[in-house]
């Protein structure tokens, strides 16, 4: 089975803007199938070595995924192109065609709802940083809901905010206060 490479991106806290000198490196990388009839059922796997988490994905398994709004992709495609660590010249039309969709007035509810309920599973998660991700997220889907466009690196002011808020006894109640708002 022959592939077409499309795009190794950064992500986790190397695309978010939070990594610290422990943290590993996180890659999503897209590819495509050089037989066009060809599809295996597996299309997108992880593969973790030493220091490195990749992910896997086939170009119609990441397409699916960002419809449906699956934060991890949803990401991907709106990374600055400073994350891209390799990149095939056809990433930059994919991409703009994935944005539209993402955003059209027909898709963006679902993916909107998406991050709603993946936001709630990590807040539920518990953990501090479980705890931080549902913020980022609520921050991302707010972005994405008043501009159409979003940037998955937060600025230091925001990783400030939601590492404070992360922190606080109270967090629950900022949580449904200042962030999930976003979804009413």
């Amino acid at each position: 089975m022959k592939k077409k490479f499309i795009l190794k991106s950064m992500h986790g806290s190397h695309l978010y803007g939070m990594a610290t000198p422990l943290s590993d490196l996180d890659t999503y990388e897209i590819y495509d199938f050089c037989n066009q009839n060809y599809r295996p059922k597996k299309q997108a796997k992880q593969n973790i070595h030493e220091n490195e988490d990749n992910v896997s994905i086939s170009l119609q398994k990441y397409r699916e995924y960002c419809l449906k709004g699956v934060p991890q992709t949803v990401e991907v495609a709106f990374a600055d192109q400073s994350k891209w660590i390799q990149y095939d010249v056809e990433w930059h039309n994919i991409r703009n065609e994935l944005q539209k969709l993402i955003t059209h007035k027909k898709c963006l509810p679902d993916v909107l709802e998406t991050y709603r309920r993946t936001a709630l599973s990590f807040m539920r998660g518990g953990d501090f940083k479980r705890f931080r991700h549902a913020l980022r997220l609520c921050i991302n889907a707010r972005e994405l809901k008043e501009t159409g466009k979003m940037n998955p690196t937060l600025n230091q002011d925001d990783i400030d905010r939601i590492t404070v808020a992360a922190n606080a006894v109270y967090r629950e109640d900022l949580f449904y206060t200042k962030y999930y708002s976003v979804f009413e």
